[in-house]
């Protein structure tokens, strides 16, 4: 079985220009990642608890291994191909709780939006 190491990692902006040279003229890009200044991360934070599993080289993660805020996705786009692009910050709660929880997260999501848990991007080649 083949092991990722450090070495095997891409650099987002290498990725950004793969899904570039993937699209055709017109083609849309939708891309979602983990917002770093979410509502739960910040929770973590003041609980004095860790925000992601302790990252071993020589081991393959399941999750990410970097999160990104807003002006850091709009930072590498701008850095990339793609000219017409926007981010945007949304919440999506965890479905598994309770109805007053979802509400509670869309609420402070809507008010704050940088307590929102996903940026959303979309991408176009022109």
């Amino acid at each position: 079985a083949a092991t990722l190491t450090t070495s095997d990692t891409i650099e987002p902006k290498d990725l950004l220009l793969e899904f570039w040279n993937g699209l055709r003229p017109g083609g849309v890009l939708i891309l979602t990642t983990p917002n770093l200044t979410r509502l739960s991360n910040r929770l973590r934070l003041l609980a004095g608890r860790e925000l992601f599993a302790p990252f071993r080289s020589e081991m393959l993660v399941m999750g990410h291994i970097r999160e990104y805020t807003l002006r850091e996705m709009n930072d590498m786009f701008s850095l990339s191909p793609f000219k017409n692009f926007a981010c945007r910050l949304e919440a999506f709660p965890d479905l598994r709780s309770s109805p007053v929880v979802q509400s509670a997260y869309y609420a402070l999501g809507g008010a704050f939006s940088g307590l929102s848990n996903v940026i959303v991007c979309l991408a176009q080649k022109l």
